[in-house]
């Protein structure tokens, strides 16, 4: 038997909960230290303009200045959520759902 596929369509599905449900994805950390876990955020590419990299992205408009929305991670095209591959999402699930949470874990919402 062929292992299952999480299919575009469930993975489309399962970011819309995570907004919808409006999850903290960052959980007890911030967003800049929970995409650390996964990312090279010094190799990743910033805006070009003022910031080089994507940790100075996340940190200007997620932690100095708050002016993204909690899913602008799921649309970013570094991060590969909403891409062709589902491991990406996979392993960001992963990460949300490991000890970072207390009680309020992405796995548990998806149950």
């Amino acid at each position: 038997m062929a292992p299952q596929q999480l299919t575009v369509v469930t993975r489309q599905r399962l970011l819309d909960l995570l907004v919808v449900e409006k999850v903290w994805w960052w959980g007890a950390l911030d967003e800049v230290r929970f995409l650390e876990r996964l990312y090279d955020l010094d190799a990743l590419e910033g805006d070009g303009f003022r910031r080089l990299t994507a940790r100075e992205d996340i940190t200007q408009h997620c932690l100095s200045n708050d002016d993204w929305p909690p899913e602008w991670v799921f649309t970013d095209d570094r991060f590969g959520l909403n891409g062709d591959s589902p491991q990406p999402l996979l392993r960001f699930l992963m990460a949300d759902s490991c000890s970072i949470r207390s009680g309020d874990s992405v796995a548990a919402l998806l149950r």
